[in-house]
């Protein structure tokens, strides 16, 4: 069972629960790995609006697999199979951006 220390602080006279500062610590834990979360998701999207293939593989797992509407029902595994999309995606933005709102 966890156990709650409570610290009154005579300055000020307030109590503090060291329960209450581990999560604040874990709040902010969170906060920045939400912030890193959404930093790499950009630089995600940016890749995808430049058709920057290199830039996409490095962030994406080389690992990663999905089920893409053109590959008829059957696992795609890694990147290559999006690379099609950034070489032949060059000229019209829009088809990459599009295509990979559902993908990333």
């Amino acid at each position: 069972e966890p156990q709650t220390t409570v610290i009154h602080n005579p300055a000020d006279g307030n109590k503090e629960s060291s329960e209450s500062a581990n999560t604040t610590i874990e709040d902010e834990d969170v906060r920045a790995r939400k912030q890193e979360i959404i930093k790499v998701t950009e630089q995600l999207i940016e890749a995808i609006n430049n058709g920057d293939f290199e830039a996409y593989t490095k962030i994406c797992d080389p690992a990663l697999t999905s089920f893409e509407p053109e590959a008829l029902g059957n696992l795609v595994e890694g990147t290559e199979f999006h690379r099609f999309y950034f070489e032949n995606g060059k000229d019209r933005p829009d088809m990459l951006v599009s295509r990979f709102k559902v993908s990333c």
